[in-house]
């Protein structure tokens, strides 16, 4: 961060001003740590931050078995992962990040799995194997020093603390469709859609849509109800537009009328 200084600076105790400045710069530990965004989707094709969903993380041993991360930073196999209490479980907050911290992961390829969805919301298949890839330390052999997360690299955090920019990343969004509502009950319907698209330009359930935005909405909204708007950013912006567009042609008129009034007044 750029620091700004206006010289000359004097001494505090004395006033006078200073021939040497010794300027300390804070330490900052970049974390490595791999990080993305729980999405859902509803029926209307509105898209914002899940909340509470459940993720384990897990890789394939030598012998192709699946091992999970376990609390005591150990792997262990299990035939539940959900309820095994041994796994480490991983809930997405409430701006849908989903982020394994403190842990030390060898280079290699691991996968997060959605194991428990939000509430009226189901886990899209692909939601179930989302890749990550831990770049080697080497980098006069090639290798990178960004986790790469759904095939997106990114970038290493500060204290943990994630970029703003990264929110905005689309690719690291994992979506999960709502599920269809029959009056107030939850059925088990097949949902309309699940919004993906491969980056090869073939569908993959629960894939990125790279025309996502953040949005909010009420349960009115995620349940469907007919008559009832969405309370979207996007809608928001399109009457703050609206009123931009309205003032301008106000001032318009304004200045034809006032011009018009001169030339005739000339007259």
């Amino acid at each position: 961060m750029p620091i700004a200084i206006s010289f000359p600076f004097g001494n505090t105790n004395t006033g006078k001003p200073m021939s040497v400045i010794h300027i300390y710069t804070k330490a900052t530990n970049l974390r490595r740590a791999p990080y993305f965004f729980k999405y859902g989707k509803d029926s209307c094709g509105n898209k914002f931050p899940l909340g509470g969903a459940k993720f384990v993380f897990y890789r394939f041993a030598d012998n192709h078995r699946k091992e999970y991360l376990g609390i005591n930073n150990d792997w262990v196999t299990s035939s539940d992962p959900k309820n095994d209490y041994r796994i480490l479980k991983l809930s997405s907050h409430k701006s849908g990040l989903v982020l394994l911290r403190k842990y030390d992961l060898t280079p290699g390829t691991y996968y997060f799995s959605e194991v428990q969805s939000a509430k009226g919301f189901k886990i899209s298949s692909y939601a179930r194997h989302i890749p990550v890839w831990i770049p080697g330390s080497l980098p006069n052999l090639g290798f990178s020093r960004d986790i790469i997360v759904n095939h997106s690299r990114i970038p290493p955090l500060s204290a943990y603390q994630v970029p703003l920019a990264v929110y905005y990343n689309h690719d690291l969004r994992i979506y999960n469709c709502q599920r269809r509502f029959s009056s107030n009950t939850i059925t088990n319907g097949k949902s309309g859609g699940n919004g993906s698209h491969s980056k090869n330009g073939g569908s993959q359930p629960g894939y990125v849509d790279k025309g996502g935005g953040n949005y909010k909405t009420n349960n009115a909204n995620r349940k469907g109800i007919k008559g009832l708007l969405p309370q979207t950013g996007e809608q928001q912006l399109k009457f703050f537009l609206l009123g931009i567009a309205l003032i301008l042609l106000g001032i318009i008129i304004y200045v034809f009328n006032h011009r018009r009034g001169e030339i005739n007044n000339e007259k």
